[in-house]
């Protein structure tokens, strides 16, 4: 297995990176959550709020690729998304790059994208699970559609699918590598069967889904909720999810299948609610109510849905099993996967149809009749 790809640096690194690169005095400075980044919230002594990143050396390597994403950031705060804005150096560049130990203190020296970001206030979406409920998933859903329809026509150019990233839908297969211990034979079994009928279905109708730029990492940790305390349950109507939600790390903007991004919506959403698991089975049914109030999905997308929800319990359980496997002191990794691994079990367990018959009934609440 491969070693953690994530940079390593002291604190004192980074205040001094500040200091040299940006002319600010830091006052506090907090490590935030990443799977495989650096990221610092900065508070510097005159009250100003940033964030630091130093991005792992893989996704550093293509400048294009890099510069492409931070067009598309610039593009959707232009459409009225709350999004951070990049702080340029003493230089006038926006993000530049330096070495930095990969894995750990003492690891090899790699080349790193560091950039600094105006702070997004609010809290992470995941961090406000008294807030969950039917009518905050189909914000959610609104959030996405409106984010999908801004990014309609948005060109491919620099943002085309890395063949090597496992995180996207259409690499299912690269999953084999990271496979969970053989003893986990139904489990396994289960992954592999998801992982065909993706191949499968991609051959099969790949050529009429929907594909676009999209967010590539859209998940309640990179929602920015303002103010936190937002009351979904009696105001939902009136709330605009453009102005309530924050969107931040931009860093896997590619061009792909729409329908992945929402799978992985729907299950991430399932994974980290605390609620029942009929009621874990109806999100879905709410995020579908809010996206597509906004933008429809097509017959073939429609289909594939199902097991873009499953490619994703996938993927959270086997990458998150396996990075905590290489990163043992970053718990982030650990958030999801256990509960990732059961939805999995669960979900399969149901057919399409039979997920679909429990998401119709709420989409026709909202006089949405498929």
């Amino acid at each position: 297995m491969s070693a953690s790809r994530r940079p390593v640096v002291t604190e004192s690194d980074v205040r001094d990176i500040l200091h040299t690169h940006y002319s600010l005095h830091t006052k506090c400075l907090r490590q935030l959550d990443s799977f495989v980044d650096r990221n610092y919230k900065v508070t510097t002594t005159d009250g100003q709020e940033y964030v630091f990143k130093i991005v792992n050396p893989d996704e550093s390597e293509d400048d294009i690729r890099v510069q492409a994403q931070l067009g598309v950031v610039t593009y959707l705060r232009g459409c009225g998304f709350t999004c951070p804005v990049t702080v340029a150096n003493r230089n006038g560049l926006h993000t530049w790059k330096s070495t930095f130990p990969i894995g750990r203190a003492d690891g090899p020296e790699e080349t790193c994208v560091v950039r600094l970001m105006t702070f997004v206030p609010g809290e992470p979406l995941g961090l406000c699970q008294q807030l969950f409920c039917g009518d905050m998933y189909k914000c959610l859903g609104v959030l996405l559609g409106q984010l999908h329809a801004a990014l309609q026509d948005y060109p491919e150019t620099g943002l085309t699918v890395d063949s090597d990233n496992e995180w996207m839908g259409e690499n299912a297969g690269l999953l084999t590598q990271f496979m969970p211990n053989p003893e986990e034979r139904t489990l396994s079994e289960g992954i592999r069967a998801v992982i065909k009928k993706v191949e499968s279905s991609l051959m099969e109708r790949g050529h009429v889904m929907e594909r676009g730029v999209i967010h590539g990492d859209f998940q309640d940790y990179n929602i920015i909720l303002h103010p936190p305390t937002a009351d979904f349950r009696s105001s939902a109507s009136s709330l605009d999810s453009k102005k309530i939600f924050g969107i931040i790390d931009f860093n896997d903007i590619c061009y792909t299948y729409r329908v992945f991004e929402i799978g992985r919506l729907i299950a991430d959403a399932m994974t980290s609610c605390n609620c029942s698991d009929q009621e874990a089975l109806q999100i879905g049914g709410h995020i579908l109510s809010g996206y597509l109030s906004i933008r429809s999905l097509n017959t073939d997308d429609m289909a594939m849905l199902y097991h873009a929800v499953c490619i994703s319990f996938c993927q959270y359980y086997v990458l998150g099993q396996h990075e905590l496997s290489q990163q043992t002191d970053n718990p982030y990794c650990s958030l999801g996967f256990a509960e990732a691994g059961q939805w999995l079990e669960r979900v399969l367990a149901l057919s399409s149809e039979a997920l679909w018959g429990i998401w119709n009934p709420v989409l026709s609440e909202s006089g949405i009749n498929l």
